[in-house]
């Protein structure tokens, strides 16, 4: 079950960094929620390109294991 799309939600604090809450959804719509701080000048697409290869292959894997039974 890859991820199929995600969510954005920023709110800037007064030292100019933001709060996110990042939100993937896999193809069968079950969300997968992240939220944190980040400090000026983190590159949100860069992080949302690898949290979302990390997922994909944690689910891969998690699809496996039900397969096979050994989850």
């Amino acid at each position: 079950m890859p991820i199929v799309s995600h969510t954005i939600e920023e709110s800037v604090q007064a030292n100019g960094g933001k709060n996110y809450t990042v939100r993937f959804y896999d193809q069968d719509s079950k969300s997968y929620t992240q939220a944190f701080y980040a400090p000026v000048g983190f590159d949100i697409d860069s992080w949302i390109l690898n949290k979302t290869a990390e997922l994909d292959e944690w689910l891969a894997q998690a699809e496996f294991d039900a397969l096979v039974g050994a989850g």
